[in-house]
């Protein structure tokens, strides 16, 4: 086999494979993108807890509340992304 035939083997497969790497790059992208979101919550948090316009218990509870809403959304994510 010559240099010219191993390239224009190469070429496609390449040609074959790109598409399926830029899916895959898309939706790995996709879901870093969602869980950058889910954690935004406790950014906002974090924000009232250190201006101390909100009570410690409160604060709390609101930690209490976004996590289990973040676990919520993340199995709902994990379970579309099986189907």
């Amino acid at each position: 086999m010559d240099s010219q035939t191993i390239i224009n083997i190469l070429v496609g497969i390449s040609l074959f494979f790109l598409p399926l790497i830029i899916f895959i790059w898309r939706i790995k992208k996709q879901q870093k993108r969602e869980r950058a979101d889910t954690r935004s919550p406790f950014y906002w948090i974090k924000l009232l807890e250190a201006t101390e316009l909100v009570t410690t218990d409160k604060i709390k509870g609101l930690k209490t509340e976004a996590d289990e809403l973040v676990r919520i959304l993340t199995s709902i994510v994990k379970t579309a992304q099986m189907k």
